[in-house]
């Protein structure tokens, strides 16, 4: 007896996959768009190279698509998660490891990488408008009844160490050796969840010198291409299953740029001439410089810089389901404003000149499925931007219309497949075809 005990206190559930995929046609035809700014007339003026076509077959995914090996263990007490990423492509292989424990009932302890979390996501894909950094770090979770509360910090670091020393990973700090000390050089999340039967309802809010993460921002905004960081995200989230409904809400703050598209902006103002610039970072010295020789410098976005909310629904009945999902950003930050949307108020210099873009970003996205035995159709439609330009322009602030038609099948109980044809119109590329495969195997 005490021996089936002891078993039954330390079971150990284990489990593997492997995921791969390819791109069986790719098409690309790229525009390659400039800006000259006249300091004559204060005007930042596009000028549109010729379109260049690519075309390549058989190709490696990369992200998301690329071949993965995961492997995960857990028992009652305690687990750990391994996750080996970017397998076959060019790029360098990474990982995600956590281990977890439960001291108590109530409490859980997570430490490693990849333990991120935020506002509730996108129903049709993954995307979130404030989530916290996966890098390493430790969290912990409590669990009261209805309440849930986690807490974490990550440091940044590809080791578990709190340093008060900045490093190359924090561009506002690197090269200066005046800023190198008593750097905070990490970020911060908490989350604190009420569960009841109407729905969970959470509070959120991440911040640090690495930068808080906008995926749907970072991910689909014109131009983006993940490399625009805040130092600040705050928000409430509504999370609520009705029968076969699923309903999704979320409202949140974003604060402090880092950075945008990899580029630092500044407002330089000098005897009525206002003139923006967008490019590498300036050391306490530069900017001083400046402001003793009469110009005045801003860094733009350092205060409140968007206002963001999201709606979601999903609804399943049978083998039919659809998903709907609707991303707003509003950005209230005037000189970020007049940046990007090619106001001719003041000179441009350097890249990100959105012209004609809005302040106001408005996403959608939709997908329908219906299952059939093994395998499921469906289509997926995604809009970058609604309020951006109309798809005539090969340019950042184009929106971007993807139509995705796909199916997702089982084969021999083992291995999930997905095929589909993803036809994008607009955006930086104009036209875009890609024929994506993927299998994966979990066992």
């Amino acid at each position: 007896m005490a021996a089936v005990a002891a078993t039954a206190a330390f079971a150990m559930d284990l489990s593997a996959s492997v995921k791969t995929g390819v791109d069986v046609v790719t098409f690309d035809q790229t525009g390659r768009s400039t800006f000259r700014g006249s300091p004559a007339d204060g005007m930042s003026v596009k000028h549109q190279d010729p379109l260049e076509s690519t075309f390549s077959a058989l190709k490696a995914k990369a992200d998301d698509g690329a071949t993965t090996v995961a492997f995960s263990v857990s028992g009652e007490r305690a687990g750990a998660n391994l996750k080996f990423k970017n397998l076959a492509t060019d790029g360098t292989t990474t990982a995600d490891a956590f281990v977890w424990f439960k001291p108590f009932d109530m409490l859980k302890i997570t430490a490693g990488t990849g333990r991120g979390t935020g506002l509730n996501g996108n129903l049709c894909g993954w995307e979130s408008i404030i989530a916290s950094d996966d890098a390493a770090g430790v969290s912990a979770e409590v669990n009261v009844g209805p309440v849930s509360v986690t807490a974490g910090f990550a440091s940044g670091l590809d080791k578990f160490t709190l340093s008060t020393k900045s490093t190359k990973d924090d561009p506002d700090t690197a090269g200066d050796s005046s800023k190198t000390e008593n750097t905070f050089n990490g970020n911060f999340f908490g989350k604190v969840s009420y569960g009841a039967d109407f729905g969970t309802i959470s509070a959120f809010v991440a911040g640090g010198n690495m930068g808080v993460k906008s995926t749907w921002l970072e991910a689909n905004m014109f131009g983006w291409n993940g490399d625009s960081k805040h130092k600040l995200g705050f928000g409430l989230g509504y999370d609520g299953t009705f029968g076969g409904l699923n309903l999704r809400a979320d409202v949140g703050a974003l604060m402090g740029s880092k950075y945008i598209a990899g580029k630092f902006i500044y407002k330089d103002e000098k005897d009525g001439v206002v003139t923006y610039e967008a490019g590498t970072w300036r050391s306490d010295d530069a900017i001083k410089a400046k402001q003793d020789a009469g110009t005045k410098v801003t860094k733009v976005g350092e205060g409140l810089t968007f206002i963001a909310f999201d709606v979601g629904a999903k609804y399943s009945k049978d083998a039919f389901t659809v998903a709907a999902f609707v991303p707003v950003y509003i950005n209230i930050d005037a000189d970020y404003n007049d940046f990007i949307t090619g106001t001719p108020s003041a000179t441009k210099v350097g890249a990100l000149h959105f012209t004609d873009a809005s302040p106001i970003f408005l996403g959608t996205e939709l997908k329908v499925s219906y299952t059939m035995g093994s395998v499921t159709p469906y289509l997926d439609v995604k809009t970058t931007n609604w309020m951006g330009k109309k798809f005539d322009g090969y340019s950042e602030a184009d929106t971007l219309l993807t139509v995705k038609p796909g199916i997702t099948g089982k084969f021999a109980d083992l291995m999930d497949w997905e095929a589909a044809v993803e036809v994008g119109i607009g955006g930086a590329k104009g036209f875009t075809l890609n024929v994506p495969v993927t299998f994966s195997v979990s066992f």
